[in-house]
């Protein structure tokens, strides 16, 4: 599975020195030879050491921690962030905080956030894994990755099999999740017996240039009673990127 990840830039401070030197010319008796001035030698200047307060020592140090999800896997929440780890090079290529819920009663999905991603594989393992997809080959490709959670509110046993079912971007490509998901995270769908919720992420390869990608519509899948009945029929909601 790949990580989600995050990362954290440090800052470089350059300092400068600036040296400056003067030189006189003058001129003595009534003949016309001239005489320089002797330059004096450059002198110490006195100095001392500049000591950082420990919160600004301790406020650099922050900032130049990696970001981690409770499992470990490095956050990216700025575009332009790039992680590296043996696997390859993952880059940040666009990012929309949304934090709504969609009602799909007795259960309610909370989009989090769609974040869109470049991967450059360099190991032969992944590489191997993600051969299975179309997009993959040659080993440079994006993918849209969506982070939400879903929750039973009911007591009822419910099954739900792929939660975001199907994505249409602006750019008119449509994405079916259960066939171009990469991520295969265990809590996408499945049984909710009972009050449950389950937080879940799906990654999808996508053939669109992402600075073209301007809207994300989300089309749900339908919600089954234990007999496996239709209780709750396809939602669909459009995000602006």
């Amino acid at each position: 599975m790949l990580k989600r990840i995050t990362l954290f830039l440090s800052m470089v401070v350059f300092v400068g020195v600036l040296a400056a030197c003067g030189s006189e010319n003058t001129t003595s008796g009534s003949g016309s030879e001239s005489n320089s001035a002797p330059k004096e030698e450059p002198k110490a200047a006195e100095q001392k050491d500049v000591e950082k307060s420990a919160e600004k020592v301790e406020k650099e140090d922050e900032s130049s921690e990696v970001k981690k999800d409770k499992d470990g896997n490095v956050i990216l929440e700025t575009v332009g962030q790039v992680h590296e780890d043996e696997t390859g090079i993952v880059e940040l290529l666009a990012i929309k905080d949304i934090n709504e819920t969609i009602d799909m009663k007795p259960m309610t999905m909370t989009i989090e956030d769609i974040k869109i991603f470049n991967f450059k594989v360099e190991d032969e393992d992944m590489a191997s894994y993600l051969s299975q997809w179309d997009g993959t080959s040659d080993g440079d490709f994006n993918y849209m990755q969506i982070n939400y959670s879903l929750e039973n509110t009911s007591e009822d046993n419910l099954t739900i099999n792929f939660p975001i079912y199907t994505l249409v971007l602006n750019t008119g490509e449509q994405i079916e999740v259960m066939n171009n998901d990469i991520i295969l995270d265990q809590n996408n769908g499945g049984d909710f017996f009972g009050k449950v919720k389950k937080e879940s992420v799906i990654g999808v390869i996508m053939e669109s240039d992402p600075s073209e990608v301007k809207t994300v519509k989300i089309i749900t899948d339908s919600i089954f009673d234990k007999e496996y009945n239709t209780i709750v029929e396809p939602k669909e909601v459009t995000y602006e990127f």
